[in-house]
């Protein structure tokens, strides 16, 4: 999963089109501090360019926004509304993730239900500084077997070294940020991570 950031020299639109340019399939637009209206207008042609490159792409945080702009779901934090709300506000079909740090949030999760849900963080991240990570590898496979069968991200600090964690947790996949644009668009690293993630991007709930 492809995060986007708010960045002073590509906007989300810009990220958004160079990660389907490299090959993404799975993008989550992540927004924290531009206006609502230089959001909306990223978020719309980020979603129309998602559709023609047969792309997933998930809104952070605003189920209006992505209702608002069609986009093919949502993922919402522990403290944000209720799945059960947004999926009456919602067109059916539409994906509800939900970020999880503990084993107790875990159990929260499992009653309300997501179709997918953010675990972590496994590592600092530089999108994240105020989240130090709490989960040891123990509470990992913990979480894990409390929320099967449903797909599992990792989030936090991630990279391109660290794919061998989703057969080591038996997950579905790794949420990445910081790691795709750490060399700036259209960097070979972006490729590498892309490329490397299609040999685990197989799950029906996202395809």
């Amino acid at each position: 999963m492809c995060l986007t950031r708010d960045d002073s020299i590509a906007n989300h639109f810009e990220q958004v089109k160079t990660l389907l340019q490299t090959g993404a399939k799975l993008i989550q637009l992540r927004s924290k501090s531009i206006s609502r209206q230089d959001l909306y207008t990223q978020a719309k042609g980020a979603a129309d360019l998602c559709k023609k490159h047969n792309c997933t792409l998930i809104i952070n945080d605003d189920y209006n926004l992505a209702k608002y702009v069609d986009a093919d779901g949502v993922h919402v934090g522990i403290d944000d509304a209720p799945i059960e709300l947004i999926r009456n506000e919602l067109p059916e079909g539409k994906l509800i993730g939900k970020t999880v740090h503990s084993i107790d949030e875990a159990k929260l999760a499992l009653i309300e239900k997501p179709d997918y849900v953010g675990l972590g963080p496994y590592r600092s991240s530089y999108t994240k500084k105020d989240l130090q990570p709490t989960l040891n590898e123990e509470d990992i496979k913990h979480i894990v077997n409390v929320l099967s069968p449903l797909p599992i991200f990792l989030i936090g600090g991630l990279s391109i070294n660290d794919f061998y964690l989703i057969e080591k947790f038996d997950i579905q996949g790794l949420a990445l940020c910081s790691a795709l644009f750490s060399q700036g668009l259209n960097s070979t690293n972006m490729k590498d991570i892309i490329q490397k993630s299609r040999e685990y991007f197989n799950s029906p709930c996202f395809s």
